[in-house]
């Protein structure tokens, strides 16, 4: 019944772009012939592009893909935007289970950030019991016992010196060599920068709700995952992902066959235009009552415009072009007047963004935010090494008389200490005071 009133956002959109026009052109509106329904029954958009292409009407007004199959049949106006196709997923679920919400403690550090730091404690407790192994070992044994005692000292400081990172410090030995005190210097550094950045961002682990879904297009190709598809962008999904598992609705029902064939298990997730399907209110209500959100992971994007007679294209396209730069008429404009002047909305959030913590408030810290920390430790224990083996040089080059002075009390300068109390006490030996 052509008789029926027209409304709607690109309808006024028409509207408004006449009264620009200043009288160029009239609209008559009339319905799609059934015909053209009947040779493309599974979309009506393609069935209003016949219509044109038949020469029934010279104009179909709505928002229509233009893909390459219908730009065979006819042409289009200019784009009136461009239209994101993107994933459409059942709504995430929160864990809350025991294991999820101890799992949270670790998720500040990235994996590799662990492994680099149980790697330092082991690399800073190996060195310790080398740059030490004098005074503990006292040259008494050997064979088998020194393993298995160089073993339990290994042990040992690698939990000491788990114990210090934990309690955010470190030894304070004033009788260490200094190959040690540096070493100790390069270990305290990197302690003091993970110990800040793990507690920094600890409460903000612990207190996020845990979300998992698989949410981009490549997770769902990867798991095969089906996905609900409008026909009419059949050849450009294929072309698009070759590998994904589309099932196209053919009933004609637009974007409410998709959720029918969701709703029948035919797929798990959906592939919807997210600007064409945003105003359908009836549509958005069906998301609701089924649990669906969009997500921002791009299918494909296509344009959006009007199948229009070649001889008009032209002409039509000038004023929509004209309309927009200096009289601000768009169909965006013409969508955010029809939205306020509605003044309906969906009864709940459609959208999984909105849903979501912002991802930078919770990236894990990685190995390459910890450069300077590692560098840092690297060197000081790399110099700490150096002197070390330094150190061991110059006693064995030392010739000493074994009667005079035993193996037990070789030193060097690196080697002994060098705090001003140790010396104090050794000048006053023999000496007391009177």
């Amino acid at each position: 019944d052509n008789a029926m009133p027209h409304e709607g956002v690109h309808i006024n959109f028409v509207k408004s772009l006449q009264g620009v026009a200043d009288g160029d052109f009239s609209v008559e509106y009339v319905h799609g012939s059934k015909a053209s329904r009947k040779v493309h029954p599974s979309s009506p958009g393609t069935a209003a592009v016949q219509d044109v292409a038949d020469g029934l009407v010279d104009i179909a007004i709505g928002p229509i893909w233009i893909t390459g199959g219908r730009l065979k049949m006819t042409s289009f106006t200019m784009p009136i935007h461009h239209d994101r196709t993107v994933l459409v997923i059942p709504k995430p679920g929160t864990k809350s289970s025991l294991i999820t919400q101890s799992e949270k403690v670790l998720d500040p550090f990235s994996p590799g950030v662990w492994a680099l730091l149980l790697a330092t404690i082991a690399v800073t407790a190996l060195l310790s019991v080398w740059f030490n192994m004098g005074k503990r070992m006292r040259g008494r044994q050997s064979g088998h016992v020194r393993k298995r005692v160089y073993a339990r000292f290994c042990i040992d400081e690698f939990l000491q010196k788990g114990i210090f990172f934990c309690s955010a410090g470190v030894e304070q030995d004033e009788g260490a060599s200094l190959p040690h005190k540096l070493l100790m210097f390069g270990f305290a550094f990197f302690t003091l920068i993970l110990v800040s950045a793990y507690v920094a961002n600890l409460a903000a682990f612990l207190t996020r709700s845990k979300i998992e879904y698989t949410g981009d297009m490549e997770s769902v190709v990867a798991k095969k995952m089906r996905i609900c598809a409008h026909p009419a962008l059949q050849e450009d999904l294929e072309l698009a992902h070759p590998d994904a598992t589309f099932v196209f609705n053919l009933n004609g029902k637009e974007l409410f066959g998709l959720v029918e064939d969701y709703k029948a298990g035919s797929c798990e997730v959906l592939a919807v235009g997210k600007m064409d399907s945003l105003g359908d209110m009836n549509l958005m209500d069906l998301f609701c009552k089924e649990e669906l959100v969009y997500t921002e992971s791009l299918v494909i994007e296509n344009p959006v415009g009007f199948p229009i007679r070649s001889d008009l294209a032209s002409g039509f396209s000038y004023w929509m072009y004209q309309a927009e730069k200096y009289h601000r008429v768009s169909v965006k404009t013409s969508e955010e007047a029809y939205k306020a002047e509605s003044k309906r909305q969906p009864t709940c959030d459609v959208m999984l963004s909105a849903q979501e913590e912002e991802e930078s408030e919770f990236a894990q810290i990685t190995e390459a935010n910890l450069f300077l920390p590692i560098i840092f430790f690297l060197f000081c224990a790399g110099i700490a090494v150096l002197l070390q083996l330094y150190h061991q040089w110059l006693l064995k080059k030392e010739i000493l008389d074994d009667s005079v002075r035993s193996s037990e009390s070789r030193s060097s300068m690196l080697g002994r200490t060098s705090t001003l109390n140790l010396f104090a006490s050794r000048r006053h030996v023999g000496h007391p005071l009177s």
